[in-house]
């Protein structure tokens, strides 16, 4: 619905929430969520330049941490919602039923902005 203040968030994990009235504080209420990119690879910390030293500690697991991440494109007024990230993969979802609807193998890690 057009006349419904909706967001979309990911998360390194893979996981993607949509959220109603995000912006009245209190009253945000998740609407859906599910996991749109699991198994999201990790990087050994010894693999990464020193640009890894500013990464929150907290986010570091067992001498590793999360390859960048998850980035979206969605379309409020269709329903659907495009997810790609460090799998090669892009997705096509159905927002409305968290469906999978097509996947398109780009063969390659593709994290964009």
């Amino acid at each position: 619905d057009l006349h419904i203040s909706l967001l979309v968030t990911a998360s390194d994990d893979g996981a993607v929430r949509v959220w109603k009235n995000p912006h009245l504080e209190g009253k945000e209420t998740l609407v859906t969520a599910w996991a749109a990119a699991p198994g999201m690879r990790r990087v050994s910390t010894r693999q990464r330049s020193r640009s890894s030293s500013s990464v929150n500690p907290s986010l570091r697991v067992a001498g590793s941490m999360p390859l960048p991440g998850l980035v979206l494109d969605w379309n409020q007024a269709c329903g659907r919602l495009a997810t790609a990230g460090n799998s090669g993969v892009v997705k096509l979802w159905s927002v409305n039923s968290e469906q999978l609807s097509r996947e398109i193998n780009v063969g390659r890690d593709i994290i964009s902005s």
